[in-house]
């Protein structure tokens, strides 16, 4: 392994080829500090790449993270976002199912939810997503962070809009009358 400050190893977003796993050093104690270094640097890596939207959130729901997709899915940057209390960005009628789920997950009622939910883009046009969230806790199960994930189900929504109005359409139209065949 490269001998880089920890600090170093933490702040790379590209994960450490497989090989290097294998020259860890020969102490325990180094050899648990470089294997979670090296966790920690595939998190990173699987986080900022990751093709859906991800963030990490303290327990009042305020940015302590986000991924570039979520940043390109909302139009902000990470600086942007970093400290903004989500709800904020969320269509005022998603709010109270929202909180509802929160309420419930830090109470520990329920481990994970998923539910749909509108956000504001930075430029005010509404992205529909799905949204999945789940509660990080230490050891001794308090909670410690919020993680979400965030799917783009806009052109998924658009569609099922344009079926639904083409079915009104067809439900109007004259019908053919189709003669049986005796």
């Amino acid at each position: 392994m490269q001998d880089l400050p920890q600090e170093r190893l933490i702040e790379n977003t590209k994960p450490l080829p497989l090989p290097a796993a294998k020259q860890l050093p020969e102490s325990a104690s180094l050899r648990q500090g470089a294997e979670l270094a090296l966790k920690d640097n595939w998190f990173r890596s699987a986080f900022e790449h990751a093709a859906i939207g991800m963030a990490l959130a303290d327990l009042d729901d305020r940015c302590l993270g986000a991924n570039r997709s979520l940043c390109e899915m909302l139009g902000y940057t990470e600086a942007e976002l970093l400290g903004v209390e989500f709800l904020s960005l969320v269509h005022p009628d998603d709010r109270e199912v929202n909180l509802r789920c929160r309420r419930q997950l830090l109470a520990g009622e329920i481990p994970t939810f998923t539910i749909g939910r509108r956000y504001f883009h930075k430029r005010g046009h509404v992205i529909w997503t799905l949204l999945s969230v789940s509660l990080a806790r230490d050891a001794q199960g308090r909670p410690l962070y919020i993680i979400s994930q965030v799917q783009d189900i806009t052109e998924h929504q658009r569609q099922n809009a344009a079926l639904r109005e083409l079915e009104k359409t067809s439900l109007t139209w004259p019908r053919p009358r189709i003669a049986s065949a005796r």
